[in-house]
């Protein structure tokens, strides 16, 4: 027996998770999210229509009454997804109200953020945004640790959105401890701002820019 069974193991799961599926829960939930909004700011014009701008518009007017539209479309999205995770996928959540609540909240902050880029840079900010998703797959741990990643991703690791949103569904999933939940929403509550603010100061002086861009890019008959 000795030989057999040398060491008795005694496990205490304290945040237990049923599945490998619903572990991995959190992070494709969150690339869903940063997806879906980087299709329709390819769906819907940030800008208003000519015959629709009026004179009693302003830049920043356009910038928020868009980000409005944007921001309803993310709140349904944050919902459909979470609800789905539950009912259809049947995805284990230790608090399935909280994770559904966090889904929504991190939907509309990753909608305004990807909307923000787009509105700023036109086409130039649908590419960001791509670029800005391939380092987040890489560089956010949501997979495997981020410990075991190449040192450049470990260093960008706690610059990236992606981060701290996970962070909060895993707490979610597994079991919420509240300072981890407190401080992610922090950090993604600073990019949301931070993407407030850059869309209300550099919205206008790129505006001019980004017109002759387009008027270039539509000259070459490449892109609409």
């Amino acid at each position: 027996e000795f030989f057999k069974e040398p060491v008795k193991l005694v496990e205490d799961q304290l945040y237990p998770i049923p599945n490998y599926g619903s572990a991995n829960t959190p992070f494709y939930t969150v690339l869903c999210l940063w997806v879906g909004a980087l299709l329709l700011a390819n769906l819907l014009k940030t800008d208003v229509h000519p015959k629709d701008m009026k004179e009693e518009y302003s830049i920043r007017h356009v910038y928020l009454g868009r980000l409005v539209l944007f921001l309803i479309v993310g709140f349904l999205q944050g919902l459909i997804v979470s609800v789905g995770d539950l009912l259809i996928l049947g995805t284990y959540a230790a608090n399935p109200v909280w994770f559904v609540i966090f889904t929504v909240i991190i939907a509309m902050m990753f909608m305004t953020m990807v909307y923000t880029i787009v509105s700023i840079f036109g086409n130039i900010g649908k590419a960001l945004a791509i670029i800005l998703m391939v380092l987040q797959l890489s560089g956010a741990g949501g997979t495997f640790p981020i410990q075991v990643a190449p040192a450049f991703f470990q260093a960008i690791n706690p610059f990236l959105p992606f981060t701290h949103a996970i962070n909060i569904l895993r707490e979610a999933v597994g079991g919420i401890v509240p300072h981890v939940v407190w401080m992610s929403f922090l950090y993604l509550f600073l990019f949301f701002v931070a993407s407030l603010i850059l869309g209300l100061v550099l919205k206008k002086p790129l505006t001019p820019w980004l017109k002759k861009t387009a008027e270039k890019s539509r000259s070459s008959r490449l892109v609409d």
